[in-house]
């Protein structure tokens, strides 16, 4: 097999050169050994990938050793025939799909405040931070090439959850006659790709009118092309019925109408769960929200309008009475620290029972990860800085809940 294999790696990172691995034989042994980063950043094309292959894992071999498993982009092309009457009328239909490669990831840190960015498939950029050594977190649907992963490894979920198919289809149709005939010609693709599905149809109608002649020509031609990939399969048909009936020796002059239509449709699905948060963006103020001990969060103009922790250390916490008991979620947040890290100077989020943390980043960073609500209805955000930096240190916005998409394959 011929493979390209492209690989981001974040500026200033220190992995590579890399070994190349195929699921074919259980990931060893290597089918290319110590290829750059360079190569891989650029596009390395490999003509020697075993057959069959349809995840290769790409492992570094320096100081950083993470492993990064990359499902193939798959594509499948079906080209429909042609069919000729004695009214001389030729059709022609190409359909192209490609299935986009689009994965969910289950990802574990190897280090303290590993990180991950990624391109996710609907569109926009996801990242992440796991606070500590074995913190485990699932990915959204993201395209396979687009993650970066900085001490965690990922393995991929089973499900592929590529959401785009396009189709198109060009029908020419030409005609030549030397008598009165009417020819027709009808063509219709169909494609299918789990989970989404596109259909797409076209039809042409040619007709020709000659002033003199004493003959008489009938044509009708038919093409139907099905293909179905899962996700990748090819397969082409064609039938075709001609018949003609003609008596006449007289010479005709002829004018040709054609009208070609094609129209292209597809549909995406996607996991709409809504923000489950009140005034989760603080714009003005921090209505919405309660306060175990009042007054230690207060709204700030700062980011745009965001909740800022004043409390220093008294662990208060701000929160709404928003979860169901045993429901898993998917929770993001935007969060500023403001100081060097130290012991004192983290935040922690509570569904109901369930501890997420201590968070502890210095700077700006989007926090995602996803968790089941035990105990207690409770989403709460919990502050402590006691480092004896007062009032301009931890900062929050853009708080959004929603409850857990599971994606059917």
């Amino acid at each position: 097999m011929i493979a390209l294999i492209t690989l981001v790696i974040p500026v200033g990172g220190g992995a590579g050169p890399f070994n190349l691995y195929s699921n074919v034989n259980g990931y060893t042994p290597a089918f290319a050994s110590n290829i750059s980063a360079q190569d891989l950043i650029a596009g390395y094309i490999s003509n020697v990938v075993p057959d069959g292959t349809t995840i290769i894992r790409v492992t570094s071999l320096d100081s950083c050793t993470n492993s990064i498993d990359i499902p193939l982009n798959l594509i499948t092309t079906t080209t429909s025939s042609s069919s000729t009457s004695t009214s001389s009328t030729s059709t022609t239909s190409t359909s192209t799909t490609v299935a986009q490669a689009c994965y969910i990831y289950n990802l574990t840190a190897t280090i303290n405040n590993a990180s991950w960015t990624a391109q996710l498939c609907s569109g926009g950029v996801t990242s992440g931070v796991l606070p500590f050594v074995g913190n485990t977190f699932t990915t959204p649907c993201i395209i396979n090439t687009s993650l970066v992963l900085n001490g965690i490894t990922a393995v991929t979920n089973s499900i592929n959850c590529s959401t785009t198919t396009t189709t198109s289809t060009t029908v020419r149709p030409t005609t030549t006659t030397t008598s009165t005939s009417t020819s027709t010609s009808t063509t219709t693709s169909t494609t299918t790709i789990r989970p989404t599905t596109t259909t797409t149809s076209s039809s042409s109608t040619s007709t020709s009118t000659s002033s003199t002649s004493t003959s008489t020509s009938s044509s009708t031609s038919t093409t139907t092309s099905t293909t179905t990939a899962v996700p990748t399969t090819t397969t082409t048909s064609s039938s075709s019925t001609s018949t003609s009936t003609s008596t006449s020796t007289s010479t005709s002059t002829s004018t040709s109408t054609s009208t070609s239509t094609s129209t292209t449709t597809t549909t995406t699905t996607i996991c709409n769960n809504p923000n489950l948060i009140v005034n989760g963006t603080f714009d003005t103020n921090l209505d919405g929200w309660q306060q175990t001990i009042p007054g230690d969060f207060q709204w700030s103009s700062l980011h745009g309008g965001s909740a800022q922790y004043v409390g220093q250390d008294e662990l208060a916490k701000l929160y709404q009475n928003i979860l169901v008991p045993g429901t898993t979620y998917d929770v993001s947040f935007d969060l500023w620290i403001n100081h060097p890290i130290c012991s004192d100077v983290y935040v922690k989020v509570f569904l109901g029972t369930t501890e997420y943390g201590p968070i502890q980043i210095v700077g700006n960073q989007t926090i995602i990860f996803s968790a089941t609500c035990v105990g207690n209805s409770t989403f709460a955000i919990q502050g402590q800085d006691a480092c004896g930096v007062p009032f301009d240190t931890i900062f929050i916005d853009n708080v959004v809940v929603n409850e857990r998409c599971i994606i059917l394959s």
